[in-house]
């Protein structure tokens, strides 16, 4: 464990040239408050860059590995408590109940929280979807996509094979657990909510994504609605799949959308710079009402951002390629931004006054608000 230290960035490189940078298309500049910068409670150096997103579960953080480990941190501490070797590049993001960690990539595992090997099961039809949503848990079964287009469901407490399908060519990822259903989606733009008792379909929807400019749709829910992003981002009705709302932008990306409350947190990137792969080029954060739809706020970053987190109260977090990682108010006022050590792409974990996430230098780092 590493005990390092951020620098409060208070201006962000000459506050993006007084918004000079994107000001045709970045609306306003920050409004930067004064609040204290966060402490840093620990880090966990490694040579294995964190790939899947943090998962933080009865005050252990689960995280999976580019040099395929899994590993179960203490948030207390900063101590690795196990690890466990699952694949050569562990992509994914563990399932986690109050019993057993649920991962894998060619075979599906699960280990108690002691790290001890549960059970495994090989999958006859390919690999786990690469992503942050490969399974989802629903009673007492779990729901796994594979890269060549088949869903699987295990038993949880043995790994045997429920039942399989073939969702079709694509690859399906299992995004989110709904009352009598489960949000499966692909790299087309197709969501579809099934019945994770036998995989029949109750309702399926074409949303506007675009994998040649953004890849797999992002999707999140809160309550009764479902949010999906990519070129577009819209409001899906869980009971119908019917579009309530869509924002477009035609010369922007949406990243995965993190709602809270009333409002609709989600970063985007410029679409030039995406398809030049130029990732370095400025970003933004915006702010949408959950009921319309309509831009509450939009405020600049210093490069291209991807999943944000937020609280119940309104503040917001997200780091970017640039090496920053920043905190905005519900108002969109910037709170504080401190510099790490490489780029932070996934979604961070919170947990009270903490904030977890890793960097691609292989860091794991616990910030903590005063």
């Amino acid at each position: 464990m590493d005990r390092r230290h951020t620098s409060l960035r208070t201006h962000r490189r000459e506050f993006l040239a007084a918004c000079g940078v994107g000001a045709a298309t970045i609306a306003g500049c920050s409004r930067l408050r004064a609040d204290s910068k966060p402490n840093v409670a620990w880090t966990v150096d490694g040579s294995n860059v964190p790939y899947s997103w943090p998962v933080l579960v009865d005050g252990t953080l689960y995280v999976g590995t580019r040099g395929g480990q899994l590993k179960a941190i203490d948030t207390e501490t900063g101590s690795v408590s196990w690890s466990a070797y699952i694949a050569e590049d562990l992509f994914v993001t563990p399932a986690v109940d109050d019993s057993r960690i649920y991962v894998g990539y060619h075979d599906f595992s699960a280990f108690a929280t002691d790290g001890t090997e549960s059970w495994t099961t090989t999958l006859e039809w390919g690999s786990l979807v690469h992503g942050p949503n490969p399974s989802v848990l629903v009673d007492d079964s779990v729901i796994v996509g594979t890269r060549n287009g088949y869903l699987y469901s295990l038993a949880t407490d043995d790994g045997t094979v429920e039942w399989e399908t073939q969702m079709g060519e694509r690859r399906p990822t299992p995004y989110a657990v709904i009352d009598d259903g489960v949000l499966v989606g692909d790299e087309s733009g197709t969501i579809a909510a099934i019945d994770p008792a036998d995989a029949s379909v109750r309702w399926e929807r074409t949303v506007s994504v675009d994998p040649e400019r953004s890849g797999d749709p992002y999707l999140t829910v809160n309550g009764d609605a479902a949010y999906v992003s990519g070129t577009s981002i819209q409001r899906l009705d869980l009971e119908t799949g019917d579009s309530v709302w869509t924002v477009d932008d035609a010369d922007r990306t949406f990243t995965s959308p993190a709602p809270a409350n009333d409002t609709v947190y989600v970063t985007g990137s410029d679409l030039a710079a995406e398809k030049n792969e130029d990732l370095s080029r400025p970003g933004y954060i915006c702010a949408l009402d959950a009921e319309t739809g309509d831009q509450r706020w939009r405020e600049p970053l210093e490069s291209s951002a991807y999943r944000p987190a937020a609280r119940d109260d309104g503040r917001v977090y997200v780091g970017d390629v640039s090496e920053q990682f920043y905190s905005f108010d519900a108002d969109g006022s910037e709170r504080w931004t401190v510099s790490v050590d490489g780029n932070v792409v996934n979604r961070p974990a919170l947990e009270g006054d903490r904030i977890y996430f890793g960097t691609g230098q292989g860091t794991t780092y616990a910030l903590e608000e005063s």
